[in-house]
């Protein structure tokens, strides 16, 4: 999750994380929440979400 109002790791710093792992060969699905540098406080159900999504199950609101 990259978190958009994280004041801890910025932005950029974020994204720059999330293309190392693709330029090393990695996978990684990363996705943007409006939230904290603690989304499990500030957005528990957005968390919840994503952690289904990446377990395979489908959640409401899913493309």
């Amino acid at each position: 999750m990259i978190c958009e109002q994280d004041l801890a790791i910025p932005l950029f710093a974020q994204e720059a994380m999330v293309k190392a792992v693709k330029d090393a060969g990695g996978e990684m699905d990363a996705v943007r929440v409006n939230a904290d540098h603690s989304p499990f406080l500030s957005k528990p159900d957005a968390v919840v979400d994503y952690l289904r999504l990446a377990a395979g199950e489908k959640v409401a609101g899913e493309k």
